[in-house]
């Protein structure tokens, strides 16, 4: 589908998904990969399993940006890692943790310019380093969603089944390989 959906209806013969324009279009199953909140806003008919494993999880916004000020990294060129944490004290739990990603290493660029990816400090930034500007949503893992992911499976049926980075610890990669479970479960491999 190319416009965003608003609802999903399963049923004995099959499954609707409405579009923002109405259309309704039936499907024998589908694969909701989302986040958990979105996937349970999304269901008309959310089984009682559903709504108390999927409301686990909440999310935390994060400003996220892709620039070349290597100020963001460990000066030490050896002290580098893919994951670059900072807090600006241990006594101020309510300040967001920075986090740098140093893309040169974690996705192995050769090239002599860092290209860190920040996350909640855009303001300590050099203005004109920054290649890009987005909003993330991480899932946030409290005891309680990390026990609802257990129960993530179950929620699979004939009809429906869920993927996203929920199913992990929020990687992207987490979301691909949960997508590439469900599609097991309705028996594609590749």
């Amino acid at each position: 589908m190319s416009r965003p959906v608003t609802d999903v209806t399963r049923g004995e013969d099959g499954v609707q998904i409405r579009d923002v324009t109405g259309r309704v279009t039936r499907v024998d199953r589908v694969v909701i990969a989302t986040h958990a909140d979105q996937a349970l806003g999304l269901l008309a008919d959310p089984s009682d399993a559903e709504v108390a494993t999927l409301k686990q999880f909440r999310y935390s916004r994060n400003v996220t940006v892709l620039h070349t000020d290597s100020s963001v990294l460990p000066d030490a060129a050896q002290a580098r890692a893919c994951w670059n944490y900072r807090m600006t004290s241990c006594r101020r739990p309510g300040q967001p943790a920075v986090v740098s990603y140093w893309m040169n290493r974690l996705q192995g660029h050769r090239s002599p310019e860092a290209f860190p990816v920040t996350l909640n400090d855009r303001e300590r930034l050099d203005p004109g380093s920054v290649a890009a500007v987005m909003d993330y949503e991480h899932p946030v893992y409290t005891p309680e969603a990390v026990r609802a992911q257990s129960q993530l499976g179950d929620l699979a049926t004939g009809r429906t089944v869920y993927a996203g980075a929920h199913h992990g610890w929020g990687f992207h990669e987490d979301g691909c390989r949960s997508g590439v479970e469900a599609a097991r479960h309705f028996g594609v491999a590749w």
